[in-house]
């Protein structure tokens, strides 16, 4: 099915202990939106129907003996994540999107990588589809699906394809698109089933530039940003559009009968009639409305709070539920090794120190305290972004005390200093509301344990993300990054520790192997009730040595490839690196998950990327 339709290709700083895309209702119009022409389908009790699987070209009559078709599915959505457009490139969808859209690409569950939606094979430089040209540009080819038709009959075509390319490079500076900049728009060639464009330079950016295709028989001679706000354009997913009231934040999708995806066992899909998503804002003297909701069973399926007792209580309830992988969100131990760090005795820089930090926190004893069953300790940076990369690198750091003892005194040893008098220490910087500030005071008698003294120092999310992050005030700390799937969301990673990327203009804010900053502009930071400006300009690194300098030129190697194998080995060395120098210690992914009555809907696989509804044509009511 779909994903989530503006993809997280960078991954950002997240310093709150909540996360919220904006979105608001607060000016939205008072009618109920109606799709005309549409054709609500009548509910089937049946429990084996035969049904017309209808494609471009063919029509079949299908026995079906799986789940049962029919029924009515209610979606809880989080006041913050109500959209305030129906255009997916305009307002930030997330779970109503995997119903209707559709797109070159999806993001599978249970591997978290790129696969075929829209297209019958996703191109690389292995199966032809992107090709390196002599004059150091990249053709990109796409293989269109025959079957795939939008709602109304009309294949979709290559035509498609380039107009939507069109139409984002007529609105880029309003939407967001992947490598657009990139695109020469005099390249394309659209066939009846097929798409070729050329991109000035390689880039692994292709890959999610055509996240969801707009329609042009529909859309074409439309004003794209206003037009498609409160009415979507046709679908090509397995619901199509029924109405919107905005008042209630109520939004009714009904079967899409023209869907083109058959289900494994041949069965037209999708199976449930009717699918409403209903905006549930927080009301004064019900805490957490939507969970109110939800064990009065007035929606079916749900978003969780992100908490191991909410979710316990749920379970207890007799709810279903399911994680998956965890959370793209994930934590992590950092250090800082710019020359501004408010620790004048600050130990980062020398590697016997991390590793002995490494070994001191127990990073298990965190995650079962903390969400229990439904996280774990990451051993990977990759492992919550694309598993199949992740080497494990992390793992060589278990939960040992005594060899972070030893570790410590090695390094006194080697500093020729007496730790008994003066033992080594670090400042951690403490951020959040609850669960970071419990971490913190876990750190300090993990690390206090094996002989490092800790100074807490509360600085409070917006400071650390403002002045702190950009100046480099700071000496240990730990805040989130959103991982997210994809090799060229990989490769972009990359610039959270590119050595070549110091602030301001880069993300590198740990420092780590940065040359000094001159002649940078002054920067304007804003946080709390204070505005000021902050000189980025700084001195070099304290740890510049071969492991920085080679991950330079794999971050360099990286960005100028398309070829996957190759990017997957780059990507392995680069952690291996990053694991094997501590430049940060990985804790655990955040919680995330659904909860849904197993009674009232079963299908439900829960999607990191693509949330809950990822697989939604799936989804079916026991019993019909």
């Amino acid at each position: 099915m779909r994903r989530t339709v503006v993809p997280l290709i960078v991954g950002f700083l997240v310093l709150a202990a909540a996360c919220s895309d904006g979105s608001s209702t607060a000016d939205s119009p008072t009618t109920v939106i109606t799709s005309p022409g549409t054709e609500t389908l009548p509910t089937s009790t049946t429990t084996t129907p035969v049904v017309a699987a209808t494609t471009a070209s063919t029509t079949t009559t299908i026995a079906v003996t799986g789940p049962v078709y029919g029924g009515r599915v209610v979606v809880g959505i989080d006041e913050y994540d109500a959209p305030s457009s129906l255009n997916p490139y305009v307002s930030h969808l997330r779970q109503i999107s995997q119903a209707i859209h559709a797109g070159v690409y999806d993001i599978d569950a249970s591997t978290q990588e790129l696969i075929p939606d829209l297209v019958t094979e996703l191109p690389t430089v292995g199966n032809g589809g992107v090709v390196v040209n002599e004059d150091g540009t990249m053709t990109v080819r796409y293989a269109i699906r025959e079957e795939a038709v939008w709602a109304d009959g009309v294949p979709v075509s290559g035509d498609d394809f380039a107009f939507t390319v069109t139409v984002l490079l007529d609105h880029a500076d309003d939407v967001w698109g992947a490598a657009l900049d990139l695109v020469d728009g005099d390249s394309m060639a659209a066939g009846r089933k097929t798409f070729e464009v050329t991109l000035t330079e390689p880039t692994l950016g292709f890959e999610m530039m055509l996240s969801t295709i707009v329609p042009r028989h529909q859309v074409e001679g439309t004003d794209f940003l206003n037009d498609w706000n409160d009415v979507p354009w046709v679908s090509a997913g397995p619901f199509v559009f029924d109405s919107w009231d905005r008042d209630a934040g109520i939004l009714t999708l009904v079967r899409n009968d023209r869907y083109w995806k058959i289900g494994a066992e041949g069965d037209q899909l999708p199976y449930l009639d009717q699918l409403e998503f209903h905006t549930i804002e927080e009301m004064e003297g019900i805490e957490h409305h939507q969970r109110y909701l939800f064990l009065n069973e007035e929606i079916d399926v749900m978003q969780p709070y992100p908490v191991d007792d909410e979710i316990e209580s749920l379970e207890a309830a007799g709810a279903t539920i399911d994680s998956g992988l965890g959370s793209p969100l994930w934590e992590h131990f950092n250090f800082n090794f710019g020359v501004n760090n408010r620790n004048p005795d600050s130990l980062n820089r020398h590697l016997l120190f991390r590793q002995a930090v490494a070994h001191a926190i127990d990073r298990k004893w965190l995650v079962d305290e903390w969400y229990g069953q439904y996280s774990r300790a990451l051993d990977s940076l990759w492992e919550v972004s694309t598993p199949s990369v992740s080497t494990d690198g992390w793992a060589q750091y278990d939960y040992d005390p005594d060899r972070s003892r030893e570790l410590l005194a090695e390094l006194c040893a080697d500093l020729d200093r007496d730790c008994d008098a003066d033992p080594p220490a670090t400042v951690f910087s403490v951020t959040g509301s609850i669960m970071r500030p419990w971490q913190a005071d876990r750190f300090e008698e993990m690390l206090t344990e094996v002989g490092i003294g800790v100074e807490l120092e509360f600085d409070g999310s917006q400071r650390l993300s403002g002045a702190m992050i950009e100046k480099g005030d700071w000496d240990t700390a730990s805040w989130a990054w959103v991982g997210s799937p994809g090799l060229a969301a990989m490769v972009l990673a990359l610039d959270w520790f590119d050595p070549e990327s110091p602030p301001p203009d880069g993300r590198n804010y740990y420092r780590w192997g940065t040359p000094a900053v001159t002649d940078a502009p002054l920067s304007d930071v804003f946080y709390s009730v204070d505005e000021f400006q902050l000189d980025p300009n700084q001195g070099p690194s304290t740890l510049i040595d071969e492991h920085s300098e080679r991950f330079a030129e794999i971050v360099d190697l990286v960005r100028t490839t398309v070829d996957e194998e190759e990017i997957r080995e780059l990507l392995r060395e680069a952690e291996q690196i990053l694991a094997d120098q501590v430049v940060i210690i990985p804790l655990y992914p955040r919680i995330d998950a659904v909860a849904y009555w197993p009674e009232r809907v079963a299908g439900i696989e829960y999607n990191p990327w693509s949330s809950f509804t990822w697989n939604v044509e799936h989804w079916y009511q026991p019993g019909g």
